[in-house]
């Protein structure tokens, strides 16, 4: 009896070990089977986003076409460029989002075939703030639960960057200023808020002109309320002729600021820079005032504060656009009133009131000038 019962245990574990051995065979030998007869069907699994969708479209921007590098403030930038399907199968876009009204993206074509590339038209309107910007475009496509993000980028800059290395902004009473010409063309700087610069390391006597500057400012005497909300640097560069910088520093903000908060209605801009401005003619400007709707539109009135600029009334668009109205008025110096010249412009709608702030160099008539 226990002769058998050994028999039959070696016989199970013989058995079982030829069971361990040929198993791993068999599997790998299947595995390579399978490869050789569907080859295409592993390496697709690693490359054929459309086979296999994922929550994102396989589409990619070509060239890197939305980087716009430096563009002028309150300027509108163009760029064409090429949304491309990195699928093997065609890809349907529903629709285009974009992160703010600044920024459009226009598509002519909706189906992309796969491995080509459609263009596309992107339009961002830069604001008057120099600084870098990224925004967000969005597309929507059949089939994925999620749209393709892309992003607008560059930065808002005159032809003479401000502090290209720092902030865009004066946050103390006492610093320096950079000024860096973007072609590398010499230049001279005029003046600064009005008044005579003050140079670092350069005579404006002896020296000649620079492609770069370090402008020093002092303003620990003066009182909170003599602080100025802008620096407007003026140079004879054609492209920076007059050139604004923030003044951040806290009392500043909080006490000088000529915006109500809480006021429901504001002008979009928060000041006007006229470079050059002949006494006898007259500047046209436009004004956006937020929070206008048809039936207060007629109800806004502008008014300058100031001995040297005079404001009138030119038109106004027919009809708000998205809760906001663009006003035209015309800007013109008073005779005698040469040189720089700040005036604060009063926007009052039904008795409440905002304000903006204008800067302009008033330059002699063409007439004296040519004497």
């Amino acid at each position: 009896m226990i002769h058998r019962l050994q028999r039959v245990s070696g016989l199970c574990v013989a058995a079982l070990v030829s069971l361990l051995l040929t198993t791993p065979t068999l599997h790998a030998q299947e595995l390579t089977q399978g490869a050789q007869d569907q080859p295409t069907r592993l390496i697709d699994r690693k490359r054929d986003f459309g086979r296999f969708q994922g929550p994102v479209p396989p589409l990619e921007i070509k060239d890197n076409g939305l980087f716009l590098g430096d563009i002028a403030p309150s300027s509108d930038h163009v760029r064409t460029v090429e949304l491309c399907n990195r699928s093997l199968k065609p890809i349907t876009i529903l629709r285009t989002t974009t992160e703010c009204s600044c920024t459009v993206m226009e598509l002519e074509t909706k189906v992309i075939p796969p491995g080509e590339c459609i263009p596309f038209t992107v339009t961002y309107q830069a604001n008057q703030n120099i600084a870098p910007f990224r925004r967000e475009v969005r597309v929507f496509c059949q089939g994925y639960s999620k749209p393709f993000t892309a992003y607008v980028t560059g930065e808002v800059t005159y032809a003479v960057k401000i502090n290209k290395n720092g902030l865009r902004g004066i946050n103390q009473k006492l610093g320096l200023i950079t000024l860096d010409s973007i072609n590398g063309e010499p230049f001279s700087v005029l003046a600064t808020n009005g008044e005579h610069p003050s140079f670092l390391g350069f005579d404006p006597d002896n020296d000649k002109p620079r492609n770069s500057y370090v402008l020093q400012y002092d303003w620990s005497k003066k009182k909170v309320t003599d602080l100025p909300r802008w620096m407007i640097i003026e140079t004879d560069h054609a492209d920076a002729r007059m050139m604004d910088l923030r003044v951040i520093i806290h009392d500043v903000v909080q006490h000088n600021s000529l915006m109500d908060p809480t006021l429901k209605f504001r002008p979009i801009e928060d000041r006007i820079l006229i470079p050059e401005l002949r006494i006898g003619e007259s500047e046209e400007i436009s004004i956006t005032v937020k929070g206008v709707g048809r039936g207060t539109a007629d109800s806004v009135s502008f008014k300058a504060e100031g001995d040297g600029l005079d404001l009138e009334f030119v038109d106004r668009d027919d009809a708000p656009r998205s809760g906001s109205l663009v006003y035209r008025l015309k800007v013109t110096p008073h005779p005698g009133s040469e040189g720089f010249q700040h005036s604060i412009i009063r926007v009052t709608m039904n008795g409440e009131t905002n304000g903006l702030d204008l800067f302009a160099r008033v330059l002699p008539s063409e007439q004296t000038a040519s004497n």
